[in-house]
């Protein structure tokens, strides 16, 4: 059974230098800088949670929420490495739990999602996500994706 939890620095670094190559590719398309450059300072700033396949396994995914400055508006995220499959189950099961009980804080969570990253926009699709219009970052169509949190 697959466990999640905060996630610790250890974590973030973990999965940060394994990213799967498409949510590598992701992070420095959209930042302009290695992930594992970027997100130990990010998690600073966000409520970040580690998946772990079992107890005592190490860290196959981070997913997380950071508010974005916009009233009612957090940006959310998944990166994993290229084990995350393992716990698609889970991901799919628990990760609805985790952004319904975001949006009584946040009523709107988006962010966007590179267009190449299929496995992504498929987990995104499976969790409930919309996934919508296309914005260029450095030359790569990004969507735009949303979760709706008006069913609650």
């Amino acid at each position: 059974m697959s466990v999640i939890r905060p996630a610790t620095r250890g974590d973030v670094l973990w999965v940060s230098s394994r990213l799967s190559p498409a949510d590598d590719c992701e992070v420095q398309t959209a930042t302009g800088e290695r992930a594992i450059d970027v997100l130990p300072p990010m998690m600073k700033e966000s409520e970040v949670y580690s998946i772990r396949p079992y107890r005592n396994s190490k860290p196959v995914a981070l997913f997380g929420i950071m508010d974005c400055g916009v009233p009612g508006t957090a940006n959310v995220f998944l990166l994993g490495t290229v084990e995350l499959p393992r716990i698609a189950k889970t991901l799919v099961g628990e990760l609805p739990r985790w952004l319904d009980a975001w949006c009584e804080r946040f009523p709107i969570l988006t962010n966007y999602a590179d267009s190449r990253n299929e496995l992504h926009l498929s987990y995104l699709r499976r969790l409930g996500f919309t996934i919508g219009d296309t914005m260029d970052i450095r030359g790569v169509p990004f969507h735009e994706i949303n979760y709706s949190c008006a069913h609650l």
